[in-house]
């Protein structure tokens, strides 16, 4: 489900799976390990509006990541046609 993406991509995650990381080059996460980890669940109602709610925000930060960048390309044509003049 697409909780289980965000729970799995969450700091609470990245924060159990440091714990468990045995200190090898290339960090493998095994079936045993995940099943150590130790996650509040909430009911499936509750899970679906966590996802609306952090789907929401990604699409308005994605939004806002998009108008920067514009800006950034039309700063630079600016600059551009600064130094040329």
């Amino acid at each position: 489900s697409n909780f289980a993406y965000w729970l799995l991509n969450s700091a609470q995650e990245e924060g159990q799976r440091s714990i468990l990381n045995s200190g090898s080059a290339q960090p493998n996460m095994s079936a045993e390990d995940l099943g150590q980890f130790v996650f509040e669940i909430p009911p499936v109602d509750e899970q679906r509006q966590i996802v609306v709610f952090i789907e929401n925000k990604c699409r308005n930060l994605d939004a806002l990541i998009a108008k920067a960048t514009e800006a950034i390309g039309t700063l630079r044509e600016y600059r551009s046609a600064l130094i040329t003049a």
